[in-house]
Order: structure tokens, then sequence, then C-alpha cells
């Protein structure tokens, strides 16, 4: 389901939603983009958790989902067969640009489990551009 670049409301994740939990076919779904999908991706979040479709990819990058937001769909994949994860640009640990913000740990511990899940884990990652390490003015030190 290539929906990358596309402007989601409330009403559209809603929908959205309630038409994923019918599917069982969908192996694919990337939301890329620019706009920020920080409370649509809860109402996604709640019905990728009652979906019984064998999704092996997932690219969301440039929502700047940002803590709650990554942990609430990371939860939500924990039981699915996921091979391919892009959180690309997401301040998914609460570190934004400005680096004001303290570092959360959670969200990676989440990804660590899908990593290492058992029948096998995550075989490619994206999380370039979260701050992992700060923001750039701590980096270029």
């Amino acid at each position: 389901l290539g929906l990358s670049g596309v402007d989601f409301s409330e009403v559209d994740a809603t929908l959205m939603a309630q038409l994923l939990v019918h599917n069982v076919q969908l192996r694919s779904i990337d939301l890329s983009g620019t706009k920020p999908l920080q409370k649509e991706i809860k109402l996604l979040s709640d019905a990728l958790v009652r979906c019984r479709f064998p999704l092996q990819e997932l690219s969301i990058s440039g929502r700047m989902l940002g803590l709650e937001g990554s942990a609430s769909l990371l939860d939500a994949l924990k039981d699915c067969p996921l091979q391919v994860l892009d959180l690309t640009n997401n301040e998914i640990c609460g570190v934004k640009a400005t680096g004001t913000d303290p570092f959360n740990s959670y969200v990676l511990k989440l990804v660590c489990a899908l990593a290492q899940r058992e029948g096998g884990g995550l075989r490619r990652l994206k999380l370039k551009g979260n701050n992992l390490i700060g923001n750039d003015k701590y980096t270029a030190e």
C-alpha cells in the first residue's frame, strides 16, 4: 500500500484503520511524508494490533512521530512478521533537533525487541535523522 507523501487527517486515519482491520493480504505499507502524524499514528497503531495480514515492510519516514507515537506504533507491531522498518526522521527518542529535550531509550528497546524477535527479526532497519546521539551541535564536537 503506497501512500508516500499523502497528508492524512484524523478522519483519513480512522477510515484507513477500519480498512486495515479487514485486510488479510497486505504485506507492505509506505506512509512516508513530511506532515507530522502524531495523532493519526495512534489510530493506525490501534488498528495494526488487530490486523491479521502478514505485514513485512513498513516505511513511515519523516512523519515526526515523536516518542509516544513511535512507542505506540512499535508496540502494535510486536507480533507482526515485520522484516523491514524505516523510521527515518521521527524523533523516536524524544530528542528534537534543538537538543533541549531529554533522551528516552524506551523506543530503542522496542526496536531491539523487533530486531531480535524469535522466529526472525528485522532484516533491514533505518533510523537516520532521529538524534540518537544528540543533535548536530553535539555530534560536531
